[in-house]
């Protein structure tokens, strides 16, 4: 189903997060002090970059042209296809990391549920909008969880934040602290690591409905705008790289 030019893409990335994997995870032993980093949070640097990765770089698996003129249904096929091959490749070295660093089995599961949906809205979106598809993606991962950080400052330096969000007894309090609650559960970069962590940057408990239902939406929302976009047929002298099994 992948080309020759997706599966050298895929093993790149796979190659890529196994050598953050081997940094995250090395010994004062093997590397210089400087570069040295903290094994128990190896995790979640793994986590981060696959993120990253997902995001931003998961569309140079295919090719502009694969994007667009793909049928739609062979299109999502060749799409959960390398999802899935990204997400077992970081469930893979996030449990390498767990060697070094307290963690379940349950957590990375979670968390490459996290990866693999990225990875999938992320090629989606660059089908179906790819002028703006970097924006929607910085803005869905980077913007998100800072509009839920300015809530809560906002709300702490109000008369009624005296007492912190958490304690607080102000009428307001309980929608804010639902709101931002669900904006951490959407945003794929604290959704990742809630659910490597078990607990959400604001301290709340990690939901996986509430993040299997967010997710859910937005794909099935993207899906049905992908099946619907008509195919664009390439121009006459733009070759066309596809292999045939």
């Amino acid at each position: 189903m992948l080309s020759l030019r997706s599966t050298l893409a895929l093993c790149a990335l796979t190659l890529l997060l196994a050598a953050w994997t081997c940094w995250t995870v090395a010994s004062a032993a093997t590397i210089p002090a400087f570069w040295l980093s903290n094994p128990a949070l190896s995790p979640y640097f793994i986590a981060g970059l696959c993120v990253v990765l997902a995001a931003f770089f998961s569309p140079l698996i295919f090719t502009k042209i694969e994007l667009s003129s793909d049928a739609p249904w062979e299109l999502l096929g060749k799409v959960t296809c390398a999802s899935a091959w990204f997400a077992l490749a970081s469930a893979f070295m996030m449990l390498t990391a767990a060697r070094v660093s307290p963690l379940n089995g349950t957590d990375v599961a979670s968390a490459a549920l996290w990866i693999f949906s990225g990875t999938w809205i992320a090629l989606v979106l660059h089908r179906i909008a790819p002028r703006a598809a970097s924006a929607i993606l910085f803005f869905w991962i980077v913007a998100l969880p800072i509009v839920a950080y300015l809530l809560a400052e906002i709300f702490l330096t109000s008369p009624a934040g005296g007492t912190g969000l958490a304690e607080s007894t102000a009428p307001q309090t309980r929608a804010l602290r639902e709101t931002i609650r669900w904006i951490l559960n959407l945003a794929p970069s604290t959704g990742t690591v809630g659910a490597l962590a078990g607990t959400m940057a604001d301290g709340s408990e990690f939901s996986l409905p509430i993040a299997l239902g967010e997710i859910s939406v937005v794909g099935l929302f993207l899906g049905t705008f992908a099946v619907r976009k008509p195919i664009e047929i390439p121009n006459a002298n733009t070759p066309i790289q596809r292999t045939t099994y």
